[in-house]
């Protein structure tokens, strides 16, 4: 028998791959590890059963008993992207190797889908949620949604308007309906293209907004999405060097919470971080071209900070799924399936 392990040396978040060789077909083997930290040993199993050449790929069957079982059902997050449009795929594989099954939903420029932001069909994005929650593989305990920018504000609504929502990770996305208005949210917030802020490394566009919502004016809450009168758990995460959405919209949002509400809200404000926040360790993107305007926008984020900000925040986005969608209805959480 042998076995192999790639890579040799990985990162906390790095996938292991553990191949089995050897066995006879169909040959049950328990895998077990452990590790020790100061005075405590942390420990797991797993019992596989061998293919036809006698091989298990841990990482890829599902254990029949043991610490993890699996391929399901499991915990769904649904995960959305902005105003880029088309499928994006790779933070959706990212969480699927921590357990989750994921949806990449997207909603304008793809196959049939519409084409412009404006023409975004917002009974499709419902119909999305019910197949999806239903789904054999999806825990029975509803669902998460992780989005940035427009697809965090839609996400948002989506809460709002599908009790199987159950939480949203909102990555510097606004707090109510911008740009145009969606399905049964009429009101909305338009942009002031004269407000646009245009440099040598591209548009800054994050006061573009706040000609028709000032986060000091006190009538422009009533255009705020109201979660705090739903069930909603909501990690807001917010890149303090936001060119494109105002930082100060989580104050806002944090302000209009009543105080025994308040925690379904947790606000995670990076200083130096920018728009685009993605999973640990990706890189930095502080502007890119956006082929839907044909011009370069700047999404902010001082490289370090903004690094330093992935890496922390991710770490907090898998741990909120986790606990908002491993519990069942009396509280007591579910068996490990991750």
């Amino acid at each position: 028998m042998e076995i192999k392990v790639y890579p040799d040396e990985p990162l906390v978040d790095d996938k292991i791959s553990i191949t089995i060789s050897g066995l006879s077909p169909q040959q049950k083997v328990t895998v077990k590890s452990s590790v020790t930290e100061g005075k405590y040993t942390f420990s797991c199993s797993a019992c596989f059963i061998s293919d036809s050449s006698g091989h298990v790929f841990v990482d890829k069957q599902p254990s029949i008993l043991g610490t993890y079982t699996g391929p399901g059902p499991f915990p769904g997050v649904i995960d959305m992207f902005g105003m880029t449009g088309g499928l994006i795929e790779f933070r959706a594989a990212i969480l699927a190797s921590r357990g989750f099954i994921v949806f990449a939903l997207p909603y304008f420029q793809y196959d049939d889908l519409p084409k412009y932001v404006k023409d975004i069909n917002f009974d499709y994005l419902k119909e999305s949620i019910d197949w999806f929650s239903n789904h054999s593989d999806v825990i029975k305990n509803g669902v998460g949604i992780l989005g940035v920018s427009k697809g965090a504000e839609i996400a948002l609504m989506l809460s709002l308007e599908c009790p199987q929502v159950k939480s949203v990770v909102n990555i510097n996305g606004t707090p109510f309906c911008s740009h145009y208005p969606l399905g049964p949210f009429t009101d909305f917030v338009e942009s002031d293209f004269s407000r646009f802020e245009f440099t040598d490394e591209g548009v800054h566009l994050w006061d573009a907004l706040n000609s028709n919502f000032k986060p000091d004016n006190v009538l422009n809450k009533l255009l705020l999405l109201k979660t705090w009168e739903s069930d909603v758990q909501i990690l807001y995460i917010i890149g303090d060097d936001d060119k494109s959405a105002d930082p100060d919209y989580a104050n806002v949002v944090y302000k209009c919470y009543p105080d025994n509400q308040k925690h379904k809200l947790t606000i995670k404000k990076y200083p130096k971080a920018g728009h685009l926040i993605e999973p640990a360790y990706l890189p930095v993107c502080r502007s890119s071209f956006d082929k839907v305007s044909g011009m370069v926008f700047v999404w902010g984020g001082i490289k370090e900070d903004h690094a330093r900000a992935q890496e922390d925040s991710w770490k907090s986005i898998l741990n909120f799924f986790k606990s908002t969608l491993l519990t069942n209805k009396t509280g007591s959480s579910f068996s490990s399936q991750l």
